[in-house]
């Protein structure tokens, strides 16, 4: 199964890469400098993602208020909340790739890439019309005068 060797990556080898990663910062700077990198990122991810998220939510709304699906909106959505997550786990790699989920021009470009990879793999089939048979007659006045 595809899915192990990517939870596997995901939650035992990203950690000691992040591991590495700041004690590289540290190393070049200073602890200090590291930690304050790793709050800040924090931070400004939390405030980013809160702002993305606000906005989605209008959007969410406004298309709902259409009489519209929001599938494109909903998928902006859960980007937000990946990138927002990862903001929030310290580490340099998970900071890039939060703000690269967070900023408008790089998800959008990000979006249509996993739209184009899932397109094949996902089939939506609608209903037809339950009446699409029904003949309808319509009889002017006339026509029911002489009945």
């Amino acid at each position: 199964m595809r899915i192990i060797p990517i939870l596997i990556a995901l939650f035992i080898i990203t950690p000691f890469v992040e591991l590495f990663l700041l004690l590289q910062l540290a190393e070049a700077t200073s602890w200090q400098v590291a930690l304050l990198t790793v709050i800040v990122t924090g931070i400004i991810g939390g405030l980013l993602a809160r702002q993305q998220g606000t906005m989605v939510l209008r959007r969410i709304r406004a298309t709902l208020a259409q009489g519209k699906m929001p599938a494109d909106v909903l998928l902006d959505g859960a980007l937000i909340l990946v990138g927002g997550v990862s903001l929030i786990t310290p580490g340099l790699l998970t900071d890039a790739a939060g703000f690269i989920l967070l900023i408008p021009f790089t998800r959008k470009h990000l979006k249509s890439w996993l739209k184009k990879r899932f397109a094949s793999k996902f089939h939506i089939i609608t209903p037809e019309p339950r009446y699409r048979d029904i003949e309808f007659e319509v009889k002017d006045d006339q026509q029911k005068q002489d009945e």
